[in-house]
Order: structure tokens, then C-alpha cells, then sequence
């Protein structure tokens, strides 16, 4: 039986890596199958995959109508179960020790500079106002420019059919108004051309209005027959319609379920969530397929908090529409940076891609002020440490005034050690959360050279170079204020080991005279020993006679005088 060749089984030991492939069954090497079905009259067109639409906002609808039954069954069980008071008094309700649901913090924050005010809410529910929609925040209608704005433009499109115009004008009604008066179309100034010719009548003198028929607008309009002239359509002109305004969505500690809703509504992929939820700790910037990520670290500025410069992790999700921020603690960084873009919504046109680079921008200026506390306390250790051990009163006169000028106090010797460690262990904390920003914003604006349609625009990254080169001083400065910290260390030890020489020094001193005195003192005391003791000592025949006492006393004070001298002016001992 003969196979075909197709089908023959191929010798695969010679072969190379690149020819040793197994393909899918129906599947050439070569891929003439598609060239055949090309050629087959009976081949179906494949069918386009239709394009999600972006966002889902059916899944926000969804979840806000679950929180509100849940929020409405609260209440009710609340309700019911809140003690009345019935002829008589009440007795003290006990509050329990957790936080009620009303005094929870604002989990939920949503901005938009063509809004007047932010939006807090506690829970995503509640981000929408009475009478809106979520349509209304995270598909906002585009702004119309001004005329100065509309000249800057391409002249192009300024003049289109007037029923361009009226649907234009029925979608964006439909749609929803917008909240900004800046974004209200109007269409009051739009008037016929001049010049537009009025209905012809017949040669029987009668007017044609058996074949004219009324435009949007209520103009009566010819409609093109026999005639060998044609009228213009009539034509306005429109007001030019710019960007939609870019949103931007804080959220504090998302649940897991919050989390899912939002990745389904906006498109997270499944390792960004993923990312945040189990809050990573490293640094990055992520491209994916409609947005890009971003990881940066913040850390705690409550000196009373037990977690001060504990780290912060600042997660950003940026879209082309929009931007969704995540942080699970408190952080001032969101509001300072609403701050800044209506302070400079006047003079600047701000894109998601800005809102990025302006929270990066708000995290790295935190740590400037931080820096310079910690150079004036390296300055003010290294200089206590020099002057700990000076003994003139000059000095010290000079060291007070130079204490009391700079206002910074000079802690005792015990203290000095402490006041070393806290300061290197916040150099060390410091440093290790500026350790990766550098890298991060380098890739960051590398990215800005991409030409992905998700990238950020290369005009951010004239920005980004600003901060990374904050980054690199602030990363070699604390670099130097660990190595002079280490110096001060080591010459505080050195300083304690020449107190504890000099200490020895001096226990060796008194030691040498009292071995000196103890050496004087020795013979007299075999003297006084001798005359002493119960025997026949010389001189003790006289009764009252006292010479030998005398001579003997003087004797011995003029040997330890001697003997003193000699240790004195010979030796150097005493």
C-alpha cells in the first residue's frame, strides 16, 4: 500500500532544531492553505471580532444597584433593632468599639477639572451624584473650544452640513449634559448663507411648493429637478469640539471585590490587580495593552504615627481617558496634586500622561525637606563629636554661642551614640526608598520614546528628566551623609577610648603615689614596730627621760622628707 507523500513519516535525527517542528494537523510548512483558501469561491469571510466597548459601565451599574440593596437592608435591620423609648428612660446605649460605617473615611475620590468641586464618597455607589450617571464621569462629553482655540486649529471642518450639525447636536443631548458650562453645545448663532437662492416660481406664476421640502432648521430649500443650475447645500457653521476631559479615580484600600469590579469595568489584566492587591513592593512600569502601571513608593509623614517613613506604596493605572490610583494608607499626595491642576488649570492642558507625572513629581518633593533636616542633624553631630572632649573654657564659651545661634542643643555624651544611630538608621530608610526611583523614572521615560499607542508622550519625559536628576542628588547626598555619620561614629568610639586611656592614665597615677607613700612609710613602720614590742628597747632605763622618743620621731620624718624628694626630683614618681 502506498502512502502518499505527504503523509510519509519524516526522519527527524538529522535534522536541525528549526526543522524539527511539529505543526497542527491541516497545517503546511509553508502555509499555502491560506493561498488555497483564498482561491475557493466558497470560503466565507471570516467575521470581524467587535471591540469591547471601553469602559463597561453595565458592571458598575450593576455593583452600585448591589450596594445600595445592601446599604437599604443595613439600615433596615438598623432601624429595627435601634431601642425606643416608651414612658420612660432610656437606658445609656454602649457604642462599640469599632468605627460605624457613617464615620469611615471617604474611600473614593474622583476628579475632573471641568467639574467645580471633587467627589467623595465612601463607596463606588456613591461617586454618582442625583440625576447623573456614571456615563457623565468616565465618559464626559468633549469640551468646545473657544474661538481663540479654534483658530489655532486646522481650518478644515469648519463649515459642514447643517444636518451634520443637528445629529451631532441630538447625540450629545442624548448622551447627557454636561455638569461644566464649558461643554454645553450651542447652535443659537447658526444662520443660512447668504446668498442661498429662494424658491424659483414657474412660468405660470405659481410657486413650486409642491416640490420643496423644509430643512431641520424650518428654511425652505429647493430640491434639484430639471433645472440646469443647483443650489449649495446650506452650510454653518459648527463650534469645534476638543478632547474629553481626563478623569482620575483615588481609590483607599480597595476590597477584593471592589477590585474585581473595577478590572472588569476598565480592563485591568489580571497581574496589575494582582500587583495591587497583594500591594508589591517593587517599582515599575508596566506597558499593557490599553493603559500602562505604575509603581512608586511614598512612605509615611506622620512623625506621631508608630509607622513613620514606613513605606507607602503608590500603584497608578493610566489610561489615554483617564487615570485609577490605589494606595491602602492615608496619603496627602492625591490632594496635593488636585491642588496643583486647579491651580494651573488656566495655563496648562492636562492629560492623563500629566496626572502620572505630577503624583511622581508630588512623592519626590516629599523628601526634599526630609533631606535637609537630616544635613543639618549630620552637621550638628559631626560638629558635637569634635567638641565633646575639649577642656578650655574658651572653647566652650565659643561652642555654647554657636549652639545657642544655630538653635540646635548638643545632647550629653550618653545621648551622642543614640542620636548617631537614629539618624543613620533614617539616612538607611530614606536610601533605600530612593534606592530603585532612579531606575524607574529612566525606564519611565524611556517608555515615552516608544511609539506604542499606550505609552506615555515623549513631551512628559522632559519632566521625568527633571526628577530623575532630584533623584540622583538626593541619592548621592544621603550616599554622603552615611559616610560622614559613619566618620562621626567611629571618631565618637575613638573619642570614648582616649577618655577611657586618660581614665587608666590617671588610676595609675594615684596608684604610683600611693605605692611611693606605701614604700616611705614601710620602714617606719618596722621602726615603730621595734620600739613597740614587750622588750629591753634602748633608752628605757631612764625613767622620764624622752630624747630617745624625740630623736626617734625625728629620724623618722626626716627619712620619709628624704625619701620624698629623692622620689620627687629623682625619679619623677610623686
Amino acid at each position: 500500500m502506498d502512502s502518499s507523500p505527504d503523509l510519509a513519516r519524516r526522519n527527524t535525527i538529522a535534522l536541525t532544531a528549526q526543522e524539527d517542528v511539529c505543526f497542527p494537523s491541516g497545517i503546511s510548512e509553508i502555509g499555502e492553505e491560506e493561498m488555497h483558501s483564498s482561491q475557493d469561491p466558497e470560503a466565507k469571510p471570516r467575521p470581524r471580532r467587535r471591540r469591547r466597548r471601553w469602559p463597561d459601565l453595565a458592571m458598575l451599574e450593576e455593583w452600585s444597584r448591589f450596594e445600595k440593596e445592601g446599604r437599604s437592608d443595613e439600615r433596615r435591620v438598623k432601624r429595627i433593632t435601634e431601642p425606643q423609648l416608651i414612658n420612660g428612660r432610656l437606658r445609656p446605649v454602649t457604642r462599640e468599639w469599632y468605627r460605624a460605617e457613617e464615620e469611615s473615611p471617604y474611600r473614593f475620590t474622583y476628579f475632573n477639572e471641568e467639574f467645580q468641586s471633587t467627589i467623595h464618597s465612601q463607596t463606588i455607589s456613591e461617586l454618582v451624584q442625583p440625576g447623573g450617571n456614571f456615563q457623565e464621569l468616565f465618559i464626559p462629553d468633549p469640551r468646545i473650544l473657544s474661538d481663540d482655540e479654534s483658530e489655532d486649529s486646522d481650518e478644515e471642518g469648519d463649515t459642514v452640513p447643517l444636518s451634520h450639525v443637528n445629529t451631532h447636536h441630538s447625540q450629545s443631548v442624548h448622551n447627557g449634559e454636561s455638569r461644566a458650562p464649558t461643554r454645553q453645545p450651542s447652535l443659537a448663532n447658526t444662520q443660512p448663507i447668504h446668498g442661498v437662492a429662494s424658491p424659483e416660481k414657474t412660468s405660470g406664476g405659481s410657486s413650486r411648493a409642491g416640490s420643496v421640502h423644509r430643512t431641520p432648521t424650518g428654511v425652505r430649500s429647493p430640491v434639484v429637478g430639471n433645472q440646469t443650475t443647483q443650489t449649495p447645500e446650506l452650510l454653518v457653521k459648527t463650534p469645534r469640539y476638543g478632547e474629553r476631559p481626563v478623569w482620575w479615580l483615588d481609590v483607599l484600600s480597595p476590597t477584593e471585590a471592589e477590585m474585581k469590579v473595577l478590572s472588569k469595568a476598565f480592563g485591568i489584566h489580571p497581574l496589575t490587580a494582582e500587583d495591587i492587591m497583594v500591594q508589591e513592593a517593587r517599582e515599575k512600569v508596566e506597558l499593557f495593552r490599553h493603559y500602562y502601571f505604575v509603581n512608586y513608593r511614598s512612605f509615611d509623614q506622620d512623625q506621631n504615627s508608630e509607622d513613620y517613613l514606613e513605606p507607602v506604596n503608590m500603584y497608578v493605572i493610566v489610561f489615554r481617558e483617564g487615570v485609577i490610583s490605589f494606595h491602602f494608607s492615608m496619603t496627602p499626595h492625591p490632594a496635593n496634586v488636585r491642588r496643583r491642576i486647579r491651580q494651573l488649570k488656566d495655563y496648562l492642558i492636562v492629560n492623563s500622561d500629566w496626572i502620572s507625572y505630577a503624583i511622581i513629581d508630588d512623592i519626590t518633593d516629599v523628601f526634599v525637606p526630609l533631606i535637609q533636616n537630616i544635613e543639618d542633624e549630620v552637621d550638628d553631630i559631626d560638629d558635637a563629636i569634635l567638641r565633646l572632649h575639649s577642656h578650655s573654657d574658651d572653647s566652650k564659651s565659643q561652642c555654647d554661642e554657636k549652639a545657642s545661634s544655630t538653635g540646635t542643643t548638643i545632647g550629653s555624651e550618653g545621648d551622642m551614640l543614640r542620636r548617631v544611630g537614629d539618624c543613620r538608621k533614617r539616612v538607611m530608610s530614606l536610601y533605600r526608598l530612593l534606592g530603585n526611583k532612579a531606575d524607574v523614572i529612566k525606564g519611565f521615560a524611556k517608555r515615552c520614546n516608544e511609539r506604542w499607542e499606550v505609552a506615555p508622550r515623549s513631551d512628559i519625559g522632559l519632566y521625568l528628566g527633571d526628577i530623575q536628576d532630584h533623584i540622583v542628588t538626593m541619592t548621592s547626598n544621603l550616599s554622603h551623609y552615611e559616610k560622614i555619620l559613619a566618620r562621626s561614629h567611629g571618631n565618637y568610639l575613638a573619642q570614648i577610648n582616649i577618655r577611657m586611656n586618660e581614665r587608666q592614665e590617671q588610676t595609675a597615677d594615684v596608684l604610683g603615689k600611693l605605692t611611693v607613700l606605701g614604700t616611705i612609710v614601710l620602714p617606719m613602720n618596722i621602726i615603730t614596730g621595734l620600739w613597740g614590742m614587750n622588750v629591753w628597747v634602748p633608752g628605757q632605763e631612764y625613767e622620764g627621760d624622752l630624747k630617745w622618743f624625740w630623736a626617734i620621731t625625728a629620724g623618722l620624718l626626716a627619712f620619709g622628707l628624704a625619701c620624698y624628694m629623692i622620689a620627687k626630683r629623682v625619679y619623677n614618681i610623686v
